[in-house]
């Protein structure tokens, strides 16, 4: 097993938004072996609830409702505009850029088709504001909990045994190592990563309605496929969710 090195900062960003007031932790992740690791990033202790997903986007798209449940069932798309948003709202530098262009409501209606110029959105790896999960951070913040996943599984997470095949408040499971909140079970998060002529992938097995096991996440099957379930980035599922990532300045 490879061992991580690694610092731990939690920031808290206090967001004050029309009457509801919100608050969003984010840990930082600074790895040492910069030649295999990824850059040293803020990662967000819960995932985005409704409440907060709501008073961005103006709307809620998730099957089952609840100001503090996580959101589900929105788009790639849907989760971009909400990142830039949140960002400006924030006075940062958005991440995601189409024909230039950094203000999502400039960009016109957000596509329910996979054909769309959106596929042409951008990344700024250079801006400070929020964004979704890579594919490496993703990997790199399993490897360092694989262990701790295995030996208190239904302790850290919502899946079929004990969530009685629905979501759950964000935060109300027993934080991992890292400072992390559902990092499985729940919902599965959607990933920055988009090929274009292939799906958008989110993460893991792990919803909260799907069986896992010791047995499962330590096997091949799992280490093969967590990150290879896809969506369209205009499709929806009430399995999949949304946490944000921000660079580390």
């Amino acid at each position: 097993m490879r061992y991580f090195i690694f610092y731990i900062l939690l920031f808290t960003f206090y967001m004050c938004i029309n009457s509801l007031l919100c608050s969003l932790d984010f840990v930082l992740i600074q790895p040492t072996d910069q030649d295999k690791s990824p850059d040293a990033f803020y990662i967000s202790t819960i995932q985005v609830t409704q409440g907060l997903f709501e008073e961005i986007m103006g709307i809620n798209p998730s099957h089952f409702k609840g100001d503090n449940l996580p959101v589900e069932s929105l788009s790639w798309y849907e989760a971009i505009v909400f990142s830039n948003r949140l960002s400006i709202f924030h006075y940062l530098d958005p991440v995601y850029e189409l024909d230039g262009c950094k203000n999502p409501d400039e960009w016109g209606v957000i596509p329910n088709h996979r054909l769309s110029s959106w596929q042409n959105i951008q990344v700024n790896s250079n801006a400070n504001g929020f964004r979704m999960i890579t594919q490496k951070e993703w990997d790199y913040l399993y490897g360092i909990l694989e262990n701790q996943f295995q030996e208190n599984l239904e302790e850290l997470a919502w899946i079929h045994t004990n969530s009685d095949g629905v979501t759950h408040i964000v935060g109300t499971k027993i934080a991992d190592s890292l400072g992390l909140y559902d990092f499985l079970g729940n919902v599965v998060e959607w990933k920055q990563e988009y090929g274009g002529n292939i799906p958008s992938h989110y993460f893991r097995p792990g919803f909260f309605s799907e069986s896992l096991s010791f047995e499962i996440l330590r096997s091949r099957d799992f280490m093969q496929i967590r990150c290879h379930r896809g969506l369209w980035p205009a499709q929806r599922s009430r399995r999949v969710g949304l946490r944000l990532v921000r660079n580390k300045e």
